[in-house]
């Protein structure tokens, strides 16, 4: 699983929790999206922008000083 793959994943969830109609099977699947994105060297998320079409997720990679921005 890439990046992305993981960013989208732990928007799913995250938004989830948001609608507090969090799955509880999810609760480990969003634990594991955090630890496999840590791995990639991934920190600070950030669901910066949700439309109708697309959500928006900023991040920062381990050493950067500034956020990178993904469209899901």
């Amino acid at each position: 699983m890439g990046v992305k793959e993981l960013l989208k994943l732990w928007t799913d969830c995250s938004l989830k929790l948001l609608d507090n109609k969090l799955i509880p099977e999810r609760i480990e699947t969003f634990d594991t999206a955090i630890k496999d994105l840590s791995k990639f060297g991934i920190t600070d998320l950030v669901i910066y922008n949700i439309s109708d079409n697309d959500i928006t997720v900023r991040y920062k990679e381990k050493g950067s000083k500034s956020f990178s921005t993904v469209q899901l």
